[in-house]
């Protein structure tokens, strides 16, 4: 819907990008459940919290003429500021504190003297609470107030309307409601194809008006989205045929938020008259609802468009002649619209999705990989088991986010643990740990964490070497060095050796430190592999003024005979990678999972091996020492 996609549009255009997140409700929910609804005027000031004194009472009861209002901002925005003589209708719930709540403001008291006259009301069942930052309070102005009652979210350039007529609205859930109901109908007459238009037919339907009138022909007939939309609400009220018949014209409308509206009041009819209705709109409908833009947008209300509320409905009413015109659905990228239709054909009893699925896995659509994976894995459906395998060994491990769930023994590969699974888990392995290394995102070794977190849940014990293999190039020891303990002697001597040659570089004003890694050749001891992470003595944040240092400095590296490609140089926030790499601390999740695969699957040349992990101290805090101590003593349990 044009005109309601702009208000959501705007709703969320001046909101801080850091957030809570909530969800308005709805108008028949508002006016319903709260505790109180009451006109109202601020005699203070606030930018979350206001007091205020009762000027008109809609419903429930207020026990003082002075409360206290909160909810009305939140710390991430929207932050309305209220000012003194600000006047608001408020929908209010009461503000019940805890016992631990009232000790906090308590406390708070002793910082704030102002804050007595809130606290006091708090205790006294004074002070209440408006829904949400962005529904619950309609600013007066005037004789008029500010609302849309399409949706209680509040948005920018709102239009206000009469507050008279607003107070007969609020007053006539409490009385006869025939004479508003005749006073909205005329009212109809002289605004067919304006903005009050959707105002008066909400009114009718949150007044629970139920006659049908032809009226409502000539509002079909003007094509104003909004109007329309409140018109599919209002139809559904009446439950005649005439009604039913208006709203079948809707679903042909343009737009999408007026069909998914007309689909909701229609989904209550019976299934051989209405679902194929429903399938012969299947095609045309409109994909577009209104939905929060991105996940950061605190207002998370959605509205679904015709074709997501013909495919639910049509799973709700179990119509399985929909089946042949679901399953092309599911061709599309849009996750939202392919999980609504698989949830619906699955519902219905069918498994003829297999193909699909097994297309985008071929395909490599990885925006729907995930979602895949764990349906897959929830429906145990093995025949996409070949089709996984070669999603796996064909798509493009460097893209980021990378994709090492496909493997993973909770919704990927490992749920399947059979002969051909192990074996095409070891050899992409094999070949996962031939990747190149990255930087600052590091895919390969997400999938080696991965990997071996699998490879643990599995029991795989023929794969330890390999796990051991694996390390070498993020802590620079393999295999060799669980047969050969030696070694890790031998490395220490030739750290020394290196450290002592390096000192002399390190003694430059511009370099605070030099971090390396090397790897040794198990038979000759010579080093065969090193990376140099050097860390500059520098605050400059900006590029052009820290180059000039890093050149420097890495000419002088290189002059004394370092290789280009093996040198890092960082300030801790600015990088120049040549080619080296960062040190991984011990505490890292690789380390993690590794420490979890050995100690859970240990043998006495295990044990010792993690042993001299602590004498050679690849643990350096307190953390990373207990958690090598951890798994030292789950190896002795094990093997006692």
């Amino acid at each position: 819907m044009k005109d309601l996609t702009l208000i959501i549009l705007l709703t969320f255009c001046h909101l801080t990008v850091k957030a809570d997140q909530w969800t308005d409700p709805s108008w028949k929910k508002m006016i319903a459940e709260s505790d109180a609804i009451a006109l109202v005027e601020y005699v203070s000031d606030g930018d979350f919290r206001a007091q205020a004194k009762i000027i008109k009472i809609y419903k429930g009861k207020i026990s003082s003429d002075l409360i206290w209002i909160s909810g009305f901002s939140n710390r991430y925005g929207p932050i309305d500021k209220m000012k003194i003589g600000d006047k608001f209708i408020v929908f209010l719930n009461k503000n019940k504190p805890s016992k631990r709540n009232l000790e906090y403001w308590e406390e708070q008291i002793k910082k704030d003297k102002e804050l007595i006259t809130y606290v006091n009301a708090l205790k006294n069942n004074n002070a209440y609470y408006v829904w949400t930052p962005t529904a619950g309070d309609l600013k007066v102005k005037s004789k008029k107030v500010q609302y849309d009652l399409t949706q209680t979210t509040f948005y920018d350039n709102q239009k206000f309307y009469s507050l008279k007529e607003f107070d007969q609205f609020l007053n006539s859930f409490n009385s006869n409601r025939k004479n508003f109901h005749n006073y909205l109908l005329s009212k109809l007459n002289n605004n067919l194809s304006n903005d009050k238009t959707s105002q008066i037919l909400m009114m009718l339907y949150l007044t629970s008006y139920k006659k049908y009138n032809s009226i409502y022909e000539d509002i079909y007939k003007t094509n104003v989205d909004n109007s329309l939309y409140a018109l599919a609400k209002l139809l559904g009220n009446v439950k005649s045929n005439s009604s039913r018949d208006l709203l079948v014209k809707l679903l042909d409308n343009e737009n999408g938020v007026v069909q998914g509206e007309a689909v909701r009041q229609l989904s209550t009819e019976g299934s051989n008259f209405i679902g194929p209705i429903l399938l012969s709109k299947l095609s045309k409908a409109g994909e577009d609802g209104i939905y929060p833009q991105n996940l950061m947008n605190p207002v998370q209300n959605s509205v679904d468009g015709g074709k997501i509320e013909i495919i639910k409905t049509l799973g709700d009413l179990k119509y399985k002649p929909a089946i042949p015109k679901l399953l092309p659905l599911l061709n599309t990228e849009n996750e939202y619209l392919f999980m609504t239709t698989f949830n619906v054909l699955n519902n219905l009893g069918t498994k003829e999705y297999i193909p699909y699925l097994n297309s985008h896995l071929e395909k490599g659509t990885n925006d729907l990989i995930y979602e895949i994976c764990d349906l897959i894995t929830e429906n145990n459906l093995t025949e996409c088991i070949p089709s996984l395998m070669s999603y796996i060994s064909n798509h493009d491990r460097t893209i980021h986010p990378s994709k090492e769930f496909t493997i993973s023994w909770c919704c990927g590969l490992s749920n399947f643990d059979n002969r051909e699974v192990r074996e095409f888990l070891v050899s992409d392995f094999k070949k996962v740990m031939k990747m190149k290394r990255g930087e600052s995102i590091d895919n390969k070794k997400d999938w080696l964490q991965e990997y071996i977190s699998s490879f643990n849940q599995l029991k795989m014990i023929e794969v330890k070497s390999l796990i051991y293999d694996a390390m070498f190039e993020y802590y620079g020891f393999n295999s060799k060095f669980r047969k050969d303990n030696l070694l890790f002697d031998k490395k220490q001597k030739a750290e020394n050796e290196f450290r002592k040659k390096i000192s002399s570089v390190e003694k430059d004003s511009d370099i605070e430190r030099i971090d390396f890694l090397l790897q040794i050749d198990s038979k000759t001891d010579a080093i065969i592999n090193y990376s140099l992470n050097v860390i500059i003595n520098s605050n400059k944040d900006k590029w052009k003024e820290i180059e000039p240092t890093f050149n420097s400095v890495r000419d002088k590296l290189i002059e004394q005979g370092y290789n280009k490609e093996n040198i890092r140089l960082t300030t801790g926030y600015m990088v120049q990678n040549l080619g080296g790499s960062e040190p991984l601390e011990f505490k890292d999740g690789l380390m993690t999972e590794f420490l979890k695969y050995i100690s859970t699957n240990p043998d006495k040349e295990d044990l010792i091996f993690l042993q001299k992990l602590s004498e050679f101290e690849y643990a350096k805090t307190d953390y990373e020492k207990r958690k090598l101590k951890t798994a030292i003593e789950s190896c002795k349990s094990i093997l006692n």
